[in-house]
């Protein structure tokens, strides 16, 4: 399990970094709402993510649209609860959205990859 949990952590790494750089250009460049551009880096981090905890992290087989369904549906439970703190966070609190998605930064990976092993990528008993 200390191999998946390192390799998730890659994995989250490489999403996070997506989603951090969607976020800021469609804040900075796209003058959007910190909470609408934190969607769409979610979006794309839930994609690569996917894929790559699939074919590395969990190396399962099985039908990849119900696994993808699986991942989404963890991956929406992991945005409301994110975004739910970040909306209270940034217009709540009035922490700048970058510290406030940096305070979160842990929540939806931890979340995910205990939903994600145990249910996901769950290998058959």
């Amino acid at each position: 399990m200390l191999k998946q949990v390192a390799r998730y952590g890659v994995v989250g790494l490489i999403g996070t970094a997506a989603h951090f750089l969607l976020m800021v250009a469609a804040v900075e460049i796209g003058d959007w709402d910190p909470v609408a551009a934190g969607v769409l880096g979610f979006v794309a981090a839930l994609v690569i993510s996917y894929a790559l905890n699939r074919c590395w992290t969990f190396r399962t087989g099985g039908p990849v649209a119900k696994g993808f369904l699986r991942f989404t549906a963890v991956a929406l439970f992991a945005l409301a609860v994110n975004s739910g703190l970040l909306f209270v966070l940034v217009h709540g609190v009035q922490l700048h959205y970058l510290q406030a998605q940096i305070a979160l930064i842990w929540v939806p990976p931890c979340l995910n990859f205990v939903l994600n092993r145990r249910w996901t990528f769950a290998t058959p008993r």
